[in-house]
């Protein structure tokens, strides 16, 4: 990125991911808001991925690539959030589309609201696997556009999709990142940033796939 610091860091963990990796990377590199790093973490994938993650990497300064042995998404998580340089951290999963305004939106959002410390964005499933469960969970989603929707239905389901995460990096440090208990890492994040009195935010918009 030569001598501009990335204003937002995205970390994409990824295992076996060939199928849908480049994709949701280049839904990264197409973003309207430029000042971005993006850290593939690769968990030990035994298919294309690294080979894809690399050659993406080596066309374009903002996307570095770590490579780790197999251990789950949550070490993956923790490796990546260790290395990122922006005050930011922004998730995305390596089968997720990124819509372009995306990182712009979330960026002006928490701007816009300093109190903030995790925003989300509104999401639209997509794929073979969705059916009508999945469809009532897009649907609930949704229907959350403020911080006491989502206060207000915290305790039913993490109430903000994990790969729509836009953090405050200072807040997500103060509360230890992320941790591993055996139960979904996500939701436990959340009710950790909620038990500091943290505030959340949606950005009302489905800007993730």
């Amino acid at each position: 990125m030569g001598e501009t610091s990335p204003h937002v860091s995205v970390v994409i963990p990824c295992f076996n991911a060939g199928e849908t990796l480049g994709a949701a990377m280049d839904s990264i590199r197409n973003q309207t808001l430029a000042e971005w790093e993006c850290i593939v973490v690769d968990d030990g994938s035994t298919d294309e991925s690294p080979d894809i993650a690399a050659e993406i990497a080596a066309a374009d300064s903002r996307v570095r690539v770590l490579r780790l042995p197999h251990a789950g998404i949550v070490p993956a998580l923790q490796a990546g959030c260790a290395e990122v340089r922006a005050p930011y951290i922004a998730r995305m999963d390596a089968d997720d589309i990124a819509l372009p305004q995306r990182l712009e939106k979330q960026l002006r959002f928490m701007q816009d609201h300093p109190d903030t410390a995790l925003c989300g964005t509104h999401v639209q499933m997509f794929g073979k696997t969705v059916k009508a469960g999945r469809r009532r969970y897009e649907r609930w989603l949704n229907s959350l556009a403020t911080h006491d929707d989502i206060i207000r239905e915290l305790f039913i389901e993490c109430p903000i999709a994990h790969p729509a995460f836009f953090m405050r990096r200072e807040v997500f440090e103060q509360v230890g990142g992320y941790e591993d208990h055996g139960w979904a890492e996500d939701y436990d994040l959340c009710m950790r940033f909620f038990l500091t009195g943290a505030r959340f935010g949606i950005v009302p918009e489905p800007l993730l796939q």
